[in-house]
């Protein structure tokens, strides 16, 4: 395992650096706050033996969090999945793709604070394949939602989602973000 600081910080410099630095043939982009099971690693890879994807991200399960950020988690994956095959959103908690697209596609978007990673599955998915919803779990932290207040960031999400459905990139540009501390 090699770590790599990377400066100035911003999530897709972050994932550019990790992708250019792996080995294997399969990138899996997480965040910090995830906690993997001992098999997904083995899961993602058998599902992509099964049916390849240019792009794709597990079934989210919020940790430590109460019954209403359990509930929105929940409505965000049924709505990945149901979609998966025209809506193209994905959330950047994780994202999975083989190291061929993430090279032709160029990375993530590294001008984007917002949306970058629904611009990846955007840009991977249309020209080299299939985007899924995996139905491999990964608990990942519900943090945001605690610090955000869990209304005030669906109504953020709400605002942003027709920007990300139209990829309107500009305008996700202008709009303010705090990343996580």
């Amino acid at each position: 395992m090699k770590l790599l600081e990377i400066s100035p910080a911003g999530t897709a410099r972050q994932r550019n650096a990790g992708g250019a630095a792996a080995k294997g043939e399969l990138l899996i982009f997480t965040d910090a706050d995830d906690l993997p099971h001992a098999q997904f690693v083995s899961q993602i890879a058998r599902s992509y033996r099964r049916l390849p994807f240019a792009v794709a991200c597990p079934w989210f399960v919020a940790r430590d969090a109460g019954w209403l950020v359990r509930g929105i988690y929940c409505a965000f994956n049924w709505l990945f999945f149901m979609g998966q095959s025209w809506l193209r959103m994905g959330s950047g908690v994780c994202i999975v793709t083989p190291r061929h697209v993430f090279e032709s596609v160029g990375g993530f978007d590294e001008n984007l604070h917002l949306g970058e990673d629904i611009r990846y599955i955007r840009g991977a998915a249309p020209r080299f394949g299939l985007h899924r919803h995996l139905l491999v779990p990964l608990e990942t932290s519900g943090r945001r939602f605690g610090q955000k207040g869990a209304w005030d960031l669906v109504k953020f999400y709400a605002r942003i989602t027709p920007l990300l459905w139209l990829g309107r990139w500009d305008k996700l540009k202008k709009l303010p973000y705090e990343p996580m501390k």
